[in-house]
């Protein structure tokens, strides 16, 4: 049996404390059977006078059966001082944020509806050079296991997002060599491989390594796919449009189902993002998407996931 489709989209605050921009999100979310959305949360976390807005969204979204990640990350967390750009010690931040996710989860009430998991999307190959690639990857490493560290008990997963090319950068630590996707698979609880292309058999080949490892260690991986416009055009389905994107969701999901190798790791897609889904959907699809135009100029502001 083909696995659920899993899309999983995100959007800026101000769609958590607008009423009429999350019953947009929540509609478009079931209408389109997404069943996960990833909310960038880190300035939501950083302000207490946030959190009863966030919780309540939390709430509202698991009414409507879809759970919540929150999401956060930026490439400087992976380094501290002096060991690259910024000089700021991302490392800090990106514990900070972590102890925010784990204080607002721990001040819920028993009975609410919580986050789901702590999702970093970090991207430190935009930092690294061919010269400091294993000195920013095992920074990176580093950062991810003092996060992991701190969500112990806290009843968040911790996820992380990784490009498909991390099957092809040899990182060194302690003397033993390994691709980069497995040091990261290893640190944390599930992974997204933001495998940006347009076709099925290149989604299929540029995923399936990570998804393969992912497997084999009894981690979940998620299939990350953009519909938002973007250059080179070869890395979203924008052009294509959304049935061409649900079309190679499944055929990608018959293969990868279809090989015991990959049959038990993954779990689904994720969309990037909902801005470009709705974008998408009125361009191809105009009469249909009517009912989702936003509600005003600051729900129009969806930010990525």
């Amino acid at each position: 049996m083909a696995k659920r489709i899993r899309h999983c989209l995100g959007h800026c605050p101000t769609t958590v404390m607008d009423s009429c921009a999350r019953t947009r999100l929540f509609q478009f979310a079931l209408a389109r059977h997404i069943d996960t959305l990833y909310v960038q949360a880190a300035s939501l976390l950083d302000n207490p006078l946030h959190h009863p807005a966030l919780a309540q969204f939390i709430a509202l979204a698991a009414g409507h059966g879809l759970q919540v990640e929150l999401l956060a990350g930026s490439p400087g967390w992976s380094l501290t001082s002096g060991t690259g750009v910024p000089a700021t010690d991302g490392h800090a931040r990106a514990l900070q944020v972590a102890a925010e996710a784990v204080a607002f989860v721990a001040a819920l009430p028993n009975t609410a509806p919580k986050p789901t998991a702590l999702h970093y999307d970090v991207e430190p190959h935009q930092l690294w050079t061919a010269a400091t690639l294993n000195a920013t990857a095992t920074a990176f490493l580093t950062m991810l296991g003092s996060v992991q560290a701190q969500l112990a008990g806290s009843g968040l997963a911790f996820h992380a997002d990784i490009p498909f090319h991390y099957d092809n950068k040899l990182v060194t630590i302690a003397a033993v060599t390994r691709p980069l996707h497995e040091w990261v698979i290893d640190a944390i609880d599930g992974v997204v491989v933001m495998d940006y292309r347009d076709t099925t058999a290149q989604i299929v080949t540029q995923g399936q390594t990570q998804v393969q490892y992912a497997a084999s260690v009894g981690k979940p991986a998620v299939l990350g796919l953009m519909l938002t416009s973007a250059t080179p055009t070869y890395t979203t389905f924008f052009e294509e449009g959304p049935t061409e994107l649900e079309t190679a969701m499944a055929l990608t999901s018959f293969a990868l189902d279809a090989s015991p190798a990959t049959q038990s790791g993954w779990t689904g897609f994720a969309v990037e993002n909902y801005t470009g889904y709705v974008a998408a959907m009125q361009q191809f699809w105009p009469a249909a998407m009517a009912q989702w135009l936003p509600c005003g100029p600051q729900a129009a502001v969806l930010n990525k996931l």
